[in-house]
């Protein structure tokens, strides 16, 4: 297999994916970007080994309890999967959307009847994907805190695959898209 071939990165995505899947997103289309630089490759691969390490501790109750960046990538995953179903709701209204950023933006006001806490829970849902990026970034001994904007893009990236049909995504330019399947 040619070495930029795009296949080559997909398993490298599948960690990620999989911390993804635990915050609650249950459907994965994804982004294959023609070639990667070293700096995406190594948060990539980041994200693969924090998981490998990261699963036993979402299942097991017995083990030692997680310490520094590891727990909170744990406590950030954990808090995304228990905001996913309103996030959800408010992704499927087109209220919020995939920012560039790797954070969620809000495209029109929620309705207070229909979702009166939906300001608080799209802040909730950016802190944590926030503490999320910044404790790969901590975990990964090749990463740095000025490597975050370039973690951001990846995270973005990802979340850009996980969308369903009928979600707003911007593009790096900044303009906005509905994904489609």
């Amino acid at each position: 297999m040619n070495k930029d071939s795009p296949i080559r990165s997909l398993p490298l995505t599948l960690p990620l994916v999989f911390a993804l899947n635990l915050a609650g997103c249950l459907t994965y289309r994804p982004v294959v970007v023609d070639r990667k630089t070293d700096l995406e490759t190594e948060i990539l691969g980041s994200f693969e080994r924090i998981n490998t390490e990261l699963t036993p501790a979402t299942t097991s109750t017995t083990d030692a309890p997680l310490e520094g960046p590891r727990n909170e990538l744990l406590q950030a995953v954990l808090e995304r999967q228990l905001l996913e179903p309103h996030i959800r709701e408010l992704k499927r209204d087109q209220m919020v959307g995939e920012g560039r950023d790797g954070l969620l933006a809000t495209l029109s006001t929620p309705d207070p009847e229909r979702h009166p806490h939906a300001k608080s829970q799209i802040k909730r849902e950016n802190e944590q994907r926030l503490r999320q990026m910044q404790a790969i970034v901590a975990l990964s001994p090749k990463l740095q805190p000025k490597d975050l904007p370039q973690v951001r893009r990846v995270f973005h990236q990802i979340q850009s695959g996980l969308a369903q049909p009928g979600d707003r995504v911007q593009d790096a330019q900044g303009n906005w898209t509905t994904a489609r399947q």
